[in-house]
Formats: structure tokens, C-alpha cells, sequence
């Protein structure tokens, strides 16, 4: 379980988190909802340790995550990052050798989501959807237990949209935890079990949608409705 407790960052002046606290369950899929600015990212960042908390600290399994030497982690950014002056096949393979990866999984993801084609590319001449393809291969080549994906859906037509959702509801099948930031409700409501609603840098409400939608006033089944009514509700608008 990931347990996040009292987190605040700060940018200078700018108080990006404000003692935000919710936890996740092992072997779920957890949906990160917010508005632009609302501290997704910042969130994310601190769970993967690519910026500290100024104060509050994330447990892994009752363990700040600080002070773990081996985080089982994997990661999608928002932006795609690579190697410029390797091609995708060679990306894929220094990836492999470093995270001692099968190399046929190379082959079994890229062919599952159709990037195999430009293998002796640099990953600057493909689309910004094969971008995104590809940082889903570089995220499973690793072996981890926790998977952070932020708007991973961007870019990728509705087939591959598809083909993502089914390979992230196996991973949870097969005992992993995702945490997911995505802007397509519709599309979160599909696959998650639950979900963390913030706005600006403040935990609204946490829960399945069930829960949220107890919590909620709207007249509306749909979780947009839900989630714009309880960050009306509580006054963080």
C-alpha cells in the first residue's frame, strides 16, 4: 500500500500541495482527477521521488519512501524522455540490459502496440501518439510493483487507447498498483476501482465512485458531475 500523509511542496512562494493525505490500495487501479494546476503532477513527482516533500512524507508497505535503497516503481511522464542519439530499438535495448529485462519482451510490446515498424527511427521523428507508445514499452520493460502514469492516454488513437486499458487491468490482475492522472473521465470510470479528487494543491475527496457519489449532490451518475460537485460543495473552487 502506498500511503501519502500530510504532503505539502512549495515552488518559492507557491504553495503547490497543502497537506494533502489518501492512501492506495495494493492491486488497484487509482484514478488521479484534477484541473490544470491542480497539483497532479507535483503529486506524481513526489511519488517517484523526483522531488521531495517539504513536509509530510509517502510510505511504501509502512516504509517512507525515502529512505528505500530499491523502489519498485515505474514511471510515465507527461513528456516523453529518451536517449536523442539512439533509435528506438537501440532506447529499447539499453533499457532492457539496464533493468535486465526479457529482450523478447522488446519484440511482444512493441508489436502489441504497433511501434516494431519504427525501430531504426529516433524517437524526435515519430508522432507524438508512437511517442507515447513508446513510453508505455519503456514503463513495462521495467519490473515493478507500482506503475505512476501521467495522461498516459494523450496522443494514442481509440484501438490503442483500448490496448492500454486491457494491458493496465491484467497488470492489476497480475498484483500490481497504478496510480493513474488522466483528464478522460469517461475513460477513468472504465477501468478504476477508485479515485483521489484535488484542486488547487487540496484533497477534495477520495473513494470508489459509489463512495464519491454519496458524498455528492449531483443529480448526475457520470463522474465529471460528481467530481464538479464535490469541488463546489466544499468550496475549493
Amino acid at each position: 500500500m502506498i500511503e501519502v500523509k500530510n504532503l505539502s511542496k512549495y515552488y518559492g512562494e507557491f504553495q503547490a500541495l497543502k497537506n494533502i493525505s489518501f492512501s492506495i490500495k495494493k492491486s488497484s487501479i487509482v484514478g488521479l482527477i484534477g484541473s490544470n494546476g491542480a497539483g497532479k503532477t507535483t503529486i506524481i513527482k513526489n511519488v517517484v521521488k523526483l522531488l521531495e516533500p517539504d513536509s509530510g512524507e509517502i510510505l511504501l508497505d509502512g516504509k517512507n519512501i525515502s529512505k528505500l535503497s530499491e523502489y519498485p516503481v515505474s514511471y510515465i511522464p507527461d513528456e516523453p524522455v529518451y536517449f536523442e542519439e539512439l533509435t528506438l530499438y537501440e532506447n529499447l535495448l539499453f533499457l532492457c540490459k539496464i533493468y535486465k529485462s526479457d529482450k523478447n519482451k522488446i519484440l511482444e510490446l512493441s508489436d502489441r502496440f504497433k511501434i516494431s515498424e519504427y525501430f531504426n527511427n529516433f524517437p524526435s521523428q515519430l508522432s507524438k501518439g508512437n511517442q507515447q507508445k513508446m513510453m508505455i514499452v519503456f514503463s513495462i520493460l521495467r519490473g515493478f510493483d507500482l506503475l505512476i502514469a501521467d495522461e498516459p492516454f494523450n496522443g494514442l488513437d481509440p484501438e490503442q487507447i483500448n490496448e492500454f486499458k486491457n494491458l493496465l487491468i491484467s497488470l492489476r490482475d497480475e498484483g500490481k498498483t497504478i496510480l493513474l492522472s488522466t483528464h478522460m473521465l469517461d475513460l477513468a470510470e472504465t477501468i478504476c476501482d477508485s479515485f483521489i479528487f484535488i484542486n488547487r494543491g487540496m484533497l477534495v475527496a477520495e473513494g470508489t465512485k459509489k463512495e464519491l457519489l454519496d458524498l455528492s449532490k449531483s443529480s448526475k451518475n457520470s463522474l465529471e458531475s460528481i467530481f464538479i460537485d464535490l469541488v463546489n460543495q466544499r468550496g475549493h473552487i
